[in-house]
């Protein structure tokens, strides 16, 4: 998912932030390959810098741009099987195996739809068993991942804050 507003930020196109010499949309898409050789990009307007970066790379889907439940609403009725698992491509995990225990938990639930949190927060990343229109309200789950490195990078601070502790580190 690569198509938001970054309203929080005034820049739209968080996944091109450079962190450790990658974008944050390029590390995340290394990660996801691990797990599909079918990965597509949801954009919109608001993030042409995406498209044009990724564009004959991986399957773009072009959204209305109309906010993240209505974008991933879109994007999964173009891909229309499943599972389905969304990554925001404004998402930075200090470590990857984090995907592994959820994917695991999900897949052991028996839900329609796990979510991701990270501290007890949203933060973009679900895995879809079914069609979210075919979906009750008890078929949604939440996996806390708790202290486990997620960042979510919304504002300006966000971002800061993860190059600091990544220099921080270095200094250690």
């Amino acid at each position: 998912m690569a198509g938001g507003t970054g309203s929080r930020m005034d820049f739209p196109d968080k996944g091109i932030l450079m962190v450790q010499g990658k974008t944050l949309i390029q590390r995340n898409l290394d990660i996801l390959s691990k797990y599909s050789d079918k990965i597509y990009i949801s954009v919109s307007d608001r993030t042409k810098i995406t498209e044009k970066m990724y564009r004959g790379k991986y399957e773009i889907i072009s959204t209305p741009g109309q906010g993240y439940p209505s974008d991933l609403e879109f994007s999964m009725k173009y891909i229309g099987k499943y599972p389905v698992l969304t990554v925001a491509s404004d998402l930075y995990f200090e470590d990857t195996r984090v995907i592994d225990e959820f994917i695991n938990f999900a897949m052991s639930t028996g839900r329609g739809v796990v979510t991701l949190l990270a501290d007890g927060l949203f933060c973009g990343m679900s895995i879809f068993f079914t069609d979210p229109e075919k979906i009750n309200y008890e078929d949604y789950y939440n996996y806390d991942a708790k202290k486990r490195g997620i960042r979510n990078i919304n504002t300006t601070l966000d971002f800061f804050a993860l190059l600091n502790k990544i220099n921080r580190k270095k200094e250690d």
